[in-house]
C-alpha cells in the first residue's frame, strides 16, 4: 500500500468537520480573549488589504470564481443551510442593522420630503421626480 502524503478529499473534509464541531467553546474563548486588538490589527493590515484587492482585480479572481458556480449549486447550499440560518444571521446582526437604519432614515426621509414637494401634474414633472429620487438615493448610498 503506497504512503498517502495528503489525505483524500473525503477524509480531509471529515477530519476538519469533526474538529470544528468540538471546538466551538475554544473559538469563543479566543474571540473573547484576543492576543491583540482585532481593530488595531485590521487598521495595520490596510495596505495588505489594498494590495490583495488590487491583485484580485488584476487576476480577475471574482470572475474566475463566479465561473465555477451554478444556480443549482447556490440553491443547494442555501437549502442545506436552511432558512433558520438566514433568520439567525439577521437576528445576530440586529444592533448593526439598527445602527445603519438610524443613520439612513433621516437622509431618506429628507429626500422623500423633497421629492414629494415637487410638482407632479404632467409626465415631465413626474419624470423629474423620479430622476430626483434616483439621484438622491445614489447620493445617500455614497454618504
Amino acid at each position: 500500500m503506497p504512503i498517502q502524503v495528503v489525505a483524500d478529499a473525503s477524509t480531509w473534509t471529515q477530519k476538519m468537520l469533526d474538529r470544528v464541531s468540538g471546538s466551538g467553546d475554544a473559538w469563543l474563548r479566543g474571540v473573547q480573549n484576543p492576543r491583540q486588538s482585532p481593530t488595531a490589527a485590521m487598521k495595520a493590515a490596510n495596505g495588505k488589504w489594498k494590495n490583495n484587492t488590487q491583485a484580485a482585480i488584476t487576476g480577475d479572481r471574482w470572475g474566475k470564481r463566479v465561473a465555477t458556480l451554478t444556480d443549482e449549486s447556490i440553491q443547494a447550499a442555501a437549502a442545506a443551510a436552511g432558512s433558520s440560518k438566514f433568520i439567525a444571521g439577521v437576528q445576530q446582526r440586529k444592533d448593526k442593522i439598527a445602527a445603519a437604519i438610524q443613520r439612513l432614515q433621516p437622509k431618506v426621509a429628507n429626500l422623500a420630503q423633497q421629492v414629494r414637494s415637487m410638482p407632479q401634474d404632467n409626465d415631465q414633472q413626474r419624470e423629474a421626480r423620479m430622476i430626483a429620487n434616483l439621484r438622491g438615493m445614489r447620493a445617500i448610498k455614497g454618504s
